[in-house]
């Protein structure tokens, strides 16, 4: 059986207002399984390590601001019913740098991924990214373009529009 996954690490402050379209719309494409690595408490460093200014995501968005009416436990709480909901498997993801900060560090997210899943197939995409082919289903689109001669297939990404820079806020 084809099995298919999707693996990102992300900052719930940041994405709680998305992360239910994502999740309900990768689930009806057709993912089994979600692995999402919880990167709170990071300092919103970019992947080359630079702090980002006025503690801002890479969008310029005060993450903290956005989610002020919003607390702990309103996110783990919304968080909860919808990883139930869309079979997703949560993962604690703090690594430290050389200071002692929380970092993104994704490389070594997705080499800690394989400790859970050693078969089958998995995106590794931002929640700011949408799979977008001309199937109804990511394991149709698999089956047709899959060659066991290849260890895998690339599917490049189109942006339609950045959440962040939308004329509608959150």
């Amino acid at each position: 059986m084809l099995e298919f996954y999707i693996q990102t690490v992300y900052i719930p402050r940041e994405n709680i207002f998305f992360i239910e379209e994502w999740l309900d719309y990768h689930s009806k494409l057709g993912v089994d399984k979600f692995y999402l690595y919880d990167n709170s408490g990071s300092l919103y460093k970019d992947f080359i390590g630079n702090l980002e200014i006025d503690g801002r995501n890479k969008n310029g968005w005060d993450v903290k601001e956005l989610t002020k009416e919003l607390s702990d436990s309103d996110i783990a709480k919304i968080e909860d019913e919808l990883f139930e909901k869309y079979n997703v498997t949560r993962i604690k993801w703090q690594p430290l740098d050389k200071n002692g900060d929380i970092t993104y560090n994704q490389t070594e997210s997705i080499n800690d991924f394989l400790k859970y899943v050693n078969k089958g197939f998995c995106a590794f995409i931002d929640i700011d990214e949408f799979i977008s082919i001309n199937y109804n289903n990511i394991k149709d689109y698999i089956r047709f373009n899959y060659n066991n001669n290849f260890d895998g297939i690339k599917i490049y990404q189109k942006k339609f529009i950045n959440v962040f820079f939308s004329p509608q806020k959150p």
